[in-house]
Formats: C-alpha cells, sequence, structure tokens
C-alpha cells in the first residue's frame, strides 16, 4: 500500500514525464517545417539551380535550423510541401539521397567560389549525427541562406 510520500513522488514524476513528452512533440511538430512563401522558394531555386524542388526544400529546413539536428522525418516532411500522402518506410531513404544532392549541390557552388571551402569537402557542410539526423552549422546556414539572397 503507498503513503502520501510515495504518491507524491509519482505524481511529480508522471508531471515531469508529461512535461518531457511535450517538449518531444513540440520539437517533432517544428522538425522539417519550412516557412516557404513562393518568392522565397523562387530565390532558393534560383541559387541552388540544379536541385530538385525537394532538395532545395530540404536544404531550406537544415538551414532554417542552425546547430539544430533535422530528421529523416523532417527532411520528408520538409521535401513534401504541401502532401498530405503519409510517409511510407519505403521512402525514407530518399531523406539520405535529398541529402547527398544538397551535398553535391553545395560542392559545387564552393568549387566556383560562391561557398566556402568547407563546402567542398566529402560532408558538403552537411554534419551527420548518426541515428538521428543532419545538421548545419550556424556558420554554414549563414553561407547558404546569404547565397539565396536571405542575411
Amino acid at each position: 500500500m503507498m503513503g502520501c510520500a510515495r504518491c507524491d513522488a509519482l505524481a511529480r514524476e508522471l508531471a515531469e514525464a508529461r512535461e518531457e513528452l511535450r517538449a518531444w512533440e513540440d520539437y517533432d511538430r517544428d522538425n522539417g517545417r519550412v516557412d516557404a512563401d513562393e518568392d522565397r522558394l523562387a530565390r532558393w531555386r534560383q541559387a541552388y539551380r540544379g536541385l530538385s524542388i525537394g532538395g532545395v526544400l530540404a536544404l531550406m529546413a537544415l538551414a532554417d535550423r542552425p546547430d539544430r539536428i533535422v530528421s529523416r522525418d523532417g527532411v520528408l516532411r520538409a521535401s513534401r510541401r504541401g502532401s498530405v500522402k503519409p510517409v511510407e518506410e519505403c521512402q525514407a531513404r530518399l531523406a539520405a539521397v535529398l541529402i547527398c544532392k544538397a551535398r553535391a549541390s553545395l560542392r559545387v557552388r564552393a568549387q566556383d567560389g560562391r561557398l566556402p571551402d568547407v563546402f567542398g569537402t566529402r560532408t558538403g557542410g552537411i554534419d551527420l549525427t548518426w541515428g538521428a539526423g543532419w545538421t548545419l552549422s550556424s556558420r554554414n546556414a549563414a553561407a547558404v541562406r546569404a547565397l539565396a539572397g536571405e542575411a
């Protein structure tokens, strides 16, 4: 039989768990969201010509969250702007493909001098956190955004 002290401790633990769950749900809801009106999207597509719209949207999701991990699902959510279809497991590999193509696009722009040398490396300036997702550092995100005409 539990006493009042035990009940209070369990109630506190339950409240902490609920708060942690809310924080994770908020993170997941924001992960991969891209604020892209038509003008912004057009500027980014012009700056990163040759990259698919999905790749551009994935790059925007990374640049909009400097130093924060964007998960595989977040990349897929960003690349499927406006789509209401659920993401199927077989589509999960698409996120890695989009990131690889974005890295290749960044490397090309580093080679012609439009982006800093860090984008010319194998990772293309996009860092992988194994099992979690991808990040752009604040410095790299600023360079990517500047090329797209954003300060």
